[in-house]
């Protein structure tokens, strides 16, 4: 099918989701970039290239966000003691929205329309995603909904969070004394926060059709409006509206219903000669970077069920873990600074391989040294 929605800019991780989800979009009429973030997980990034564009991907953007990951995410969620219930260093969240400024930038470079990712509707992934997007390059919702336009009038809600300068600032750029609000430049009550931009985006549609002929009475004008939105306003429609600038497959009723679960993706990239990291009997996914690994998915949402042999990649199964103790001391000795420019300098691929290995094994020894890093078994 030739691409007539836009371009779209897809996290693409080379797995069985966003393989799918890869190929259904150019389904729908899309034309699709696979971006691919290298965060350090174990990954055959040249493989996963060629499977995009095996699979129709006009284009790959494998993009080395390393260093910035290490010297403007990892540290400073070190530094800070960063631990969710006691437990969990978030290892995925904090790869998120660096993933999410690589992927704008990006979107941003191929002037496409959409973004797309993979994480189900019931996670957090699709929150962290999507709202370091519309953070990073805001405009890109407006510019989707065709809002720019001089002869309109932006009316947002009252929460408190819409009267934070930078809001104000940037509302005052993109719609210049058009705009309803908490100190707005247009002196009206702000916009019921219960409603959302499905109403905004909504009843313009529904405004075209009951005004195409100019009701002359208010029963003429409410009748128009019950008829227009009974007889008009379908789940297809909803589901377009509800799309805006980020194309989220597990959230889109067609997909959900094609695809049931992991068994219907399988069959599906089965039947499309799509290549995947995972059979019937190793259902589960994961999610590596430099900093962790989680594993989710299958057997592993029975709370009863032992994690199986053979699961771990970065640890060792506690069964057979060397019956010791160890304990792990950093001291913080240099300023962020001086950690991030050599996080950059160990990751600059420019040198040769021979020199670049060298320059990689005197810059570790040299940030463990401005930590202090060390290690001791007992």
């Amino acid at each position: 099918m030739s691409a007539t929605k836009g371009t779209v800019v897809l996290a693409y991780s080379g797995g069985l989701d966003t393989s799918c989800i890869l190929l259904w979009l150019i389904e729908q009429g899309y034309n699709v970039v696979a971006y691919m973030a290298n965060i350090g997980q174990d990954e055959d990034f040249e493989a996963a290239r060629k499977k995009a564009l095996k699979i129709g991907a006009s284009r790959v953007v494998i993009d080395d966000l390393r260093a910035d990951f290490v010297a403007n995410f990892i540290w400073p969620a070190v530094n800070a003691g960063l631990i969710y219930e006691s437990r969990y260093l978030l290892g995925t969240s904090l790869a998120r929205p660096c993933i999410s400024k690589g992927l704008i930038r990006v979107a941003q470079e191929e002037k496409a329309q959409f973004i797309s990712h993979g994480a189900t509707g019931k996670g957090n992934d699709q929150v962290r995603f999507e709202l370091s997007c519309y953070a990073l390059w805001p405009k890109v919702k407006l510019e989707r909904m065709n809002l720019l336009t001089t002869d309109i009038i932006l009316q947002q809600d009252g929460a408190p969070p819409r009267y934070a300068w930078a809001v104000r600032t940037l509302l005052d750029e993109v719609f210049p004394n058009r705009w309803i609000g908490h100190a707005g430049t247009i002196a009206w009550p702000p916009w019921f926060s219960l409603l959302t931009y499905l109403d905004f985006v909504l009843w313009g549609f529904v405004k075209d059709r009951v005004f195409a002929d100019k009701p002359r009475t208010d029963p003429e004008l409410m009748k128009r409006i019950v008829h227009t939105i009974l007889q008009m306003v379908t789940s297809d429609v909803l589901s377009k509206v509800h799309e805006e600038m980020v194309v989220a497959p597990w959230r889109i009723p067609s997909f959900i219903k094609r695809f049931q679960g992991r068994q219907d993706l399988l069959q599906y990239a089965a039947s499309h000669g799509i290549p995947v990291p995972v059979t019937p009997k190793e259902p589960w996914s994961m999610d590596a970077n430099l900093m962790h690994i989680s594993y989710e998915s299958g057997v592993l949402e029975d709370p009863s069920a032992p994690a199986p042999a053979g699961i771990f990649q970065m640890t060792v199964d506690p069964q057979r873990a060397p019956d010791k103790s160890c304990r792990l001391q950093i001291n913080f000795k240099h300023d962020q600074e001086e950690s991030r420019r050599l996080c950059r300098l160990l990751f600059d691929d420019k040198a040769g391989e021979d020199r670049q290995e060298r320059r990689r094994e005197f810059l570790i020894c040299k940030l463990k040294g401005s930590l202090s890093f060390r290690i001791a078994t007992r």
